[in-house]
C-alpha cells in the first residue's frame, strides 16, 4: 500500500496518548447508539391480521409485515384468539353461486389449517374449553357437550359483535329491529343477561376489553369520542386523545397497559382513506403513532410472540 506523502512544511511528531479516556467516549458512544435505536417500549409485540387469503403479522416494532399462514381459496373477514397457538378465522369461501360463510382454526407456529364450522364470529372461551359462533340465526356454543347450546336466537344476521371479557364469559351485540341490544353470557353457568346501559353508551363492534380495568375501550354510540366503560355501563369515562382525529381500538396490549389504536385519516394528495397505527398507554396517558399508513383491516389479534 502506498502511503500518502505529508503536507508540505508538516512535521511528524510522535503522540503519547491515554487510552483509557478513548475507550470510555467509544462506550459512550455506543451507549447511546443503543439507545437511539431501541424502541420506546420493548414489548410491543405483533399484530395478526386477514388480508385476502393470507394470515398477516405486523411487528410494532420495526413496522414490517409478514405472512403467517395461507388460509387456502377464501377471504379472511375476521381474527380472533384460540387455543394455545391457534387463531379462529371468520373467512367467506366459493360456494356456488353464493359465498359461504366458514371458520377455520390456524396453527400460527407450523400455518396448519383445520376447517371447523359453518358460520361467522368465532370466539374462543379457555374457562370451559368451548368455541362459540354465529349461523346467521343463533349463537351457539360447541364444547366437550354433544350437544350444540344456543346462546341466543335472532333474525337473520342481526347479530353485530361478539367480545370476550374473561376466560368464562362474551359480550355480544344484536340489532333487533329498531333497537340495539347488548347481553352478557357465562359459557360455564349458561347464564345470559341484557346490559341496557351499555347498549346506550358503547359500540360494541370495535370494543376491546381491558381485564386489569375491568373496561372496555369502545367508541361512544353518539359521538366521535372514545371511552372506558364498565360493563353494568355506570362509569363512563372519556380517552382523553387529540381532538380532530378519528380513533377507533384494535387491541390492548396488557404487559404495557397501552391500547392499540387505529387512526383513519385521508391523504390530501391522492384522496384515499389511510389508516395509522398508535399505541396509547393508560397509565401516563400518552399516545405514540407507530406508522403513518398500514393495511391490516379491521379484526386483528395481539400477541407479544
Amino acid at each position: 500500500m502506498r502511503l500518502l506523502a505529508p503536507w508540505p512544511g508538516w512535521r511528524s511528531r510522535q503522540l503519547s496518548l491515554d487510552p483509557k479516556p478513548l475507550l470510555l467516549l467509544f462506550a459512550l458512544l455506543l451507549a447511546t447508539a443503543a439507545c437511539d435505536s431501541a424502541p420506546s417500549n420493548e414489548e410491543r409485540g405483533f399484530l395478526y391480521f386477514g388480508s385476502g387469503r393470507y394470515l398477516g403479522k405486523l411487528d410494532l416494532d420495526d413496522g414490517s409485515s409478514t405472512i403467517a399462514a395461507n388460509a387456502g381459496d377464501v377471504n379472511i373477514v375476521e381474527v380472533s384468539a384460540g387455543r394455545g397457538n391457534t387463531l379462529l378465522l371468520g373467512v367467506t369461501a366459493p360456494g356456488g353461486y353464493l359465498e359461504v360463510d366458514r371458520i377455520l382454526r390456524v396453527d400460527v407456529a407450523t400455518g396448519r389449517r383445520t376447517s371447523l364450522y359453518t358460520g361467522t364470529k368465532p370466539r374462543y372461551l379457555p374457562g370451559p374449553n368451548t368455541v362459540i359462533y354465529d349461523d346467521g340465526h343463533q349463537l351457539l356454543t360447541v364444547g366437550l357437550r354433544t350437544d350444540t347450546p344456543v346462546v341466543y336466537a335472532h333474525n337473520q344476521n342481526a347479530l353485530t359483535a361478539v367480545v370476550v371479557i374473561s376466560p368464562d364469559e362474551i359480550l355480544f351485540e344484536v340489532r333487533d329491529e329498531d333497537a340495539i341490544r347488548i347481553f352478557r353470557y357465562n359459557g360455564r353457568t349458561e347464564f345470559r343477561d341484557e346490559l341496557p346501559q351499555l347498549a346506550n353508551v358503547c359500540k360494541l363492534n370495535t370494543a376491546v376489553w381491558i381485564a386489569a380495568m375491568q373496561r372496555l375501550a369502545c367508541e361512544a354510540r353518539d359521538s366521535a369520542n372514545l371511552l372506558l366503560v364498565s360493563v353494568d355501563g355506570q362509569s363512563v369515562e372519556r380517552i382523553p386523545l387529540p381532538d380532530g382525529k378519528r380513533f377507533r381500538p384494535l387491541a390492548f396490549a396488557a404487559g404495557q397497559h397501552a391500547l392499540i389504536l387505529a387512526e383513519d385519516w385521508q391523504s390530501w394528495l391522492a384522496g384515499r382513506p389511510r389508516v395509522a397505527i398508535w399505541m396509547y398507554n393508560l397509565d401516563n396517558e400518552r399516545g405514540e403513532r407507530l406508522f403513518r399508513h398500514r393495511e391490516i383491516g379491521k379484526s386483528v389479534v395481539y400477541s407479544k410472540l
